[in-house]
């Protein structure tokens, strides 16, 4: 029963290995279908960092350094916000292979209409480079920028030379 078992399988692998090859296969054609996703810029922050606390540990270091301030931008650079003081932290963990997977919350309170957001980012990178993140954004459901928060948002984070501000660049999905 299991070489019968095995037989059918080694066949079912052969047809789709074999009907996938074909320019005229369905997988081919689905793949071509699709487009690739496009995103657009909507904010950018500035962000003075506090001191940097490092922990080793047997499979590499975590991180861990404050957010102390920022100006929120929207993609023409006009400040729409700023980060609410002693609200928001960046930690990470560089695993000894030198992988970098940052961790940030941030808490944003807007000038329109002083609600709030607040931003989770996790990413993975290498540190000292510019990381791409994955973002979820909940806002008060009265912001003027509520609709951020029910988009898929992405960004880059670029940490400083030593004593300069970090730098987060933040896109939605373009519709």
């Amino acid at each position: 029963m299991s070489i019968l078992l095995f037989l059918c399988a080694l066949s079912l692998v052969s047809c789709i290995a074999l009907a996938s090859t074909s320019s005229h296969s369905f997988i081919h054609k689905l793949w071509k279908s699709r487009t690739s996703p496009s995103f657009e810029p909507i904010l950018s922050i500035s962000v003075p960092l506090g001191p940097k606390n490092v922990l080793k540990g047997p499979f590499g270091s975590r991180t861990n350094m404050a957010l102390l301030s920022g100006i929120v931008n929207d993609a023409s650079g006009k400040p729409i916000g700023h980060i609410v003081p002693n609200t928001s932290v960046a930690n990470g963990i560089v695993a000894a292979s030198g992988t970098y997977f940052p961790t940030v919350s941030i808490t944003i309170q807007w000038g329109a209409d002083d609600t709030f957001a607040y931003l989770s980012l996790s990413g993975v990178g290498v540190l000292g480079n510019t990381t791409m993140v994955y973002i979820r954004m909940d806002t008060d459901g009265n912001s003027a920028y509520a609709a951020w928060g029910q988009q898929f948002l992405i960004g880059e984070v670029s940490y400083p030379e030593e004593g300069g501000p970090a730098l987060f660049k933040v896109f939605a999905h373009a519709s």
